[in-house]
């Protein structure tokens, strides 16, 4: 996973400009892996969520579509994206990206989803989908 909060993304672009730099730079955070980006969700929202972790083929066998279904995760095994989330942001680093804290930033977010009034959103999987198969032994997928 990289991620970076917008907020950080307008600084660097903003101050860059002040300061004249110019070219191409790869605007995100450093890659950490999904559990962390998981388990700061957890903290952060105070939740007793229990994850279960599976292997990609398990993920796939039930039926849910990457990255729509299953929000930002493409099975490893897909060589064509195995390295979609990984990219060097050294350069806007070394010329003064500086990123927040992850919790920081999702705290921002369940704020604003905290507020959003029942406004639905239009990624992820389908509440049946879902209902069925939280109904399944997940417990027993294969890892």
């Amino acid at each position: 996973m990289q991620l970076i909060d917008v907020n950080d993304a307008a600084r660097f672009i903003v101050e860059g400009a002040a300061r004249g730099l110019s070219g191409v730079f790869n605007l995100t955070g450093h890659p950490f892996p999904m559990n962390a980006l998981l388990e700061s969700c957890r903290r952060v929202a105070k939740s007793d969520a229990r994850f279960i972790w599976c292997s990609d083929e398990a993920i796939l066998a039930a039926g849910l579509e990457p990255w729509s279904e299953v929000p930002l995760w493409l099975p490893y095994s897909n060589e064509a994206f195995r390295y979609f989330l990984e990219i060097s942001v050294e350069k806007a680093f070394a010329n003064g990206l500086h990123i927040r804290p992850l919790d920081e930033t999702l705290v921002q977010i369940l704020t604003w989803d905290r507020g959003r009034r029942s406004v639905p959103l239009k990624a992820g999987m389908p509440p049946e989908k879902e209902a069925a198969l939280l109904a399944t032994d997940v417990e027993h997928l294969p890892v």
